[in-house]
C-alpha cells in the first residue's frame, strides 16, 4: 500500500514538474518569437493577418512543446496557451513601439529643421508665438512617439481613428491571435 502512495506522489510530482518545464520553454520560445516578430519590417506586420499568423505558429510550437515535454493536454493548458500567446503579442507590440519610437527620435536628431527649431527656442531674440510653434511641433512629434501615437500609427493605412479605436482594435488583434492560437492548440495537441 505505501508503494503505491508514493508512486502516485512520485507520479502527481512528476506531471507538475513537466508542466512547470513546458510553461518555462513556452515562455523562453514564445518569448524569442515575439522580439523576432517585433523586428521584422513593418510592410510585413500587416494588420490582424500577422498577428493571427503569429497566433497560429505560436500554438504550433506549444503543442510541439507539450508532445516533447511529454505534459497532458488539457483544459487548463489550452487556457494557459491562450494567455502566453496574448501575453507575448503584447510584448510584441510594445516591443515594436519602443523601436519605433527610438527611430522617431533617431530621424528628429538628423532632421536640420528640428535642430533649428531647437536653437531656436533657446534663443532670447526669437519672439514669443514662434517659439510657441516650435514648442507646440515638438509636443506632437512626442504624441507620435508615445504608445498612443505608436497605435494610431498601426492603423494609419485604414483612416484616421479618434483616441480609443486605435487600442481596441489592438485589443481585438491580440484576442483574435489569442483563441485563433487556442483553436490549433486544441486541435495539434
Amino acid at each position: 500500500m505505501t508503494t503505491d502512495a508514493h508512486q502516485a506522489d512520485t507520479s502527481v510530482a512528476t506531471g507538475w514538474l513537466k508542466t512547470v518545464q513546458w510553461l518555462v520553454m513556452s515562455a523562453v520560445v514564445l518569448t524569442a518569437m515575439a522580439l523576432a516578430a517585433a523586428h521584422l519590417p513593418s510592410r510585413i506586420k500587416l494588420l490582424v493577418l500577422f498577428t493571427m499568423a503569429y497566433g497560429l505558429l505560436a500554438a504550433w510550437m506549444l503543442a510541439w512543446l507539450s508532445r516533447v515535454t511529454n505534459v497532458s493536454r488539457g483544459r487548463p493548458m489550452l487556457i494557459v496557451s491562450c494567455l502566453l500567446i496574448a501575453a507575448t503579442c503584447v510584448g510584441m507590440v510594445f516591443e515594436s513601439h519602443r523601436l519605433y519610437a527610438a527611430d522617431k527620435l533617431r530621424l528628429r536628431k538628423q532632421n536640420p529643421a528640428a535642430l533649428m527649431g531647437d536653437q531656436l527656442l533657446k534663443s532670447s531674440e526669437v519672439p514669443a508665438d514662434v517659439k510657441e510653434s516650435f514648442r507646440q511641433a515638438e509636443q506632437e512629434q512626442q504624441q507620435l512617439r508615445s504608445f498612443p501615437g505608436y497605435l494610431r500609427y498601426r492603423v494609419s493605412s485604414l483612416g484616421l481613428w479618434p483616441h480609443p479605436w486605435p487600442a481596441l482594435f489592438w485589443g481585438f488583434e491580440v484576442i483574435l491571435a489569442s483563441l485563433t492560437g487556442g483553436w490549433l492548440f486544441g486541435r495539434v495537441a
